[in-house]
C-alpha cells in the first residue's frame, strides 16, 4: 500500500470550504456560495499576487440565512420596480378594532397602530409601530417626494414621548389621509410598498414566512442564435 499525502490529495476540506487542486491551479469553494481563485504556481506574478492568501483561506460571509435558498422578502436589498401600474390606493387608521387593539398594555408602550390599506376592490389590514412610520416617511422623501410637494408632516421631528396615544392617532390619521390622495403609480421603491404589502400592480403581496419561495421576481431571457453562412451570397448572424 502506498500512503498519499494530504499535500497530493486533489480536495482537502474544513468544516467551512473544500479545497482543489487540479494541475496548476487551487480553487476555493467555500459551502456559503462563494468560489475563491487562490493562485497559479505556473504564473510567478500570480504566485506573487496571491501569496497573502495562500498564507490564510478568507471565508466568504453569506448576506442571508443559509438554512433557505432564497431571501425572506424583509432581508432584501432596497430596490425599484421598472413598472409600475397602481390604481385609487387608500389607506387609513382601522376605526374597528383599535379600539380593542389599544387596551393592551404593551402594544399601546410600543405605539403600535392597526390600519386597513385599499387598493383593487379589495381590502386587508397591517399592524405597524411609529417607528415603522418614521421608517416610512423617510424612505418616502429620500426615494419618491419632495416635502415640499408632499406637505406631509415630518414625522422624525415629532415627540413621540410627550404626546398622548390620541394625539398620535390624529396626526397619523391625518398623514394617511394626505399619503392617500398623492399615491399613484410613481411609488415605485420597493420598500414602500412593501410596507404596505403591496406589489407594483396594486395587489396584496404577503410573504409566507414558512415558504421555500417567499420573494416575487419577474424574469427575462435574451436568446441568441447564430447563422453561419452556408453559400457565398449568403452572411454570417448572430
Amino acid at each position: 500500500n502506498v500512503r498519499v499525502d494530504e499535500d497530493d490529495e486533489p480536495y482537502r476540506k474544513s468544516s467551512t470550504a473544500t479545497i482543489r487542486s487540479e494541475g496548476t491551479g487551487t480553487v476555493y469553494y467555500n459551502k456559503h456560495g462563494g468560489i475563491l481563485q487562490l493562485y497559479d504556481s505556473s504564473d510567478n506574478s500570480s504566485l506573487d499576487s496571491h501569496r497573502s492568501s495562500m498564507m490564510k483561506v478568507r471565508r466568504l460571509s453569506s448576506t442571508f440565512d443559509v438554512t433557505s435558498r432564497f431571501p425572506k422578502l424583509q432581508e432584501c436589498a432596497h430596490f425599484h420596480y421598472d413598472y409600475v401600474e397602481l390604481g385609487k390606493i387608500k389607506v387609513c387608521l382601522c376605526d374597528e378594532e383599535q379600539e380593542n387593539y389599544r387596551h393592551n398594555g404593551e402594544d399601546y408602550m410600543e405605539r403600535t397602530f392597526l390600519i386597513k390599506v385599499f387598493s383593487n376592490q379589495t381590502s386587508w389590514n397591517v399592524r405597524r409601530t411609529y417607528k415603522n412610520f418614521r421608517l416610512l416617511d423617510r424612505q418616502l422623501h429620500k426615494c419618491i417626494f419632495d416635502r415640499k410637494f408632499s406637505q406631509l408632516v415630518d414625522l422624525s421631528q415629532q415627540e413621540e414621548g410627550s404626546r398622548t396615544y390620541e394625539e398620535m392617532e390624529t396626526e397619523l390619521s391625518s398623514y394617511l389621509q394626505r399619503f392617500s390622495n398623492i399615491a399613484n403609480s410613481m411609488l415605485n421603491c420597493g420598500t414602500i410598498l412593501n410596507w404596505f404589502e403591496l406589489d407594483n400592480r396594486g395587489n396584496r403581496l404577503l410573504a409566507i414566512d414558512d415558504s421555500g419561495i417567499n420573494t416575487p421576481a419577474i424574469a427575462a431571457a435574451h436568446s441568441v442564435k447564430r447563422y453561419t453562412a452556408q453559400a457565398v451570397d449568403e452572411i454570417s448572424l448572430e
